[in-house]
């Protein structure tokens, strides 16, 4: 019988598999057939067109989050990879979706706080995230555009507290996942053909939908009756994370610079 759970840090220290296993599995598995691409297939736009549902889980996981820690563990995260990426003479910048995912955490607490008092400002806020989707996006991975996700993760979670009616809740929720989707195969993959397009388009505004029906819930059935060694892959990708990403990233960035599919300017420092 599914449990409602009241935290992710409570699921995290169950060996009872959780919804946030599962969403979190999926998007790993997304974000690895994309990076498949980016290292290895650059030509092959369908993995990346695929790979375009992974960054909107996360993102709406920030918002629905109950926590806001930005711990060691992140900030380790983030300057592992900035490393990493001056030694193989790789940008600095943008800097990657774990600093993005740190400057989200940070800043969305203070604006929801504003949004709360005065209700109407929620649309020209979100109108600025719009105009500064490019400019943002050349210093931080996915740039201002993927705040609207962490707002309707938020939103989601805190819907019955919000000033907003569930008419008003949908709207936006579905509006953030459009621009977001329009700034994804408009402006950072110009070179998607259009059935591409339809592709990471359609599968972003169904991620969003499935994220706005998300419920913290535990398993124990299903886990028990699920083999050991499959159980331990999904608890291994809800909880690890971070770490899979971190070490998957240097992975693939180490066999592309052995076979060839990169090539390399030692400690070479780039800002762009």
């Amino acid at each position: 019988m599914s449990q409602l759970l009241f935290s992710s840090k409570t699921a995290s220290l169950s060996p009872v598999l959780t919804s946030y296993d599962f969403l979190k599995t999926a998007a790993i598995v997304i974000m690895v057939i994309d990076h498949i691409g980016y290292f290895f297939y650059p030509e092959d736009m369908w993995l990346r067109a695929v790979g375009r549902l992974s960054a909107p889980i996360w993102f709406f996981l920030i918002g629905y989050a109950q926590s806001r820690d930005v711990g060691p563990r992140l900030w380790i995260g983030a300057g592992v990879l900035i490393v990493s990426a001056w030694v193989t003479g790789f940008p600095i910048l943008p800097f990657n979706i774990i600093a993005t995912m740190i400057a989200f955490r940070l800043l969305l607490d203070p604006m929801m706080a504003v949004i709360q008092r005065k209700p109407e400002t929620l649309y020209p806020i979100c109108f600025v995230f719009f105009l500064i989707g490019f400019p943002s996006a050349m210093v931080l991975e996915y740039g201002s555009t993927a705040m609207l996700l962490v707002m309707a993760g938020y939103f989601t979670r805190n819907r019955e507290s919000l000033p907003y009616d569930k008419t008003e809740y949908a709207m936006f929720c579905l509006m953030a996942a459009a621009v977001y989707m329009l700034y994804q195969i408009k402006v950072f993959f110009p070179a998607f053909s259009l059935p591409q397009e339809i592709l990471a388009g359609a599968g972003i505004m169904g991620v969003m939908m499935l994220c706005m029906c998300f419920r913290p819930f535990s398993y124990t059935d299903l886990t028990a009756k699920m083999p050991v060694p499959i159980a331990a892959f999904f608890r291994l990708c809800g909880r690890y994370s971070l770490e899979i990403y971190v070490l998957h990233l240097l992975a693939f960035k180490g066999i592309g610079i052995a076979t060839g599919h990169i090539r390399v300017d030692y400690f070479s420092f780039h800002i762009f």
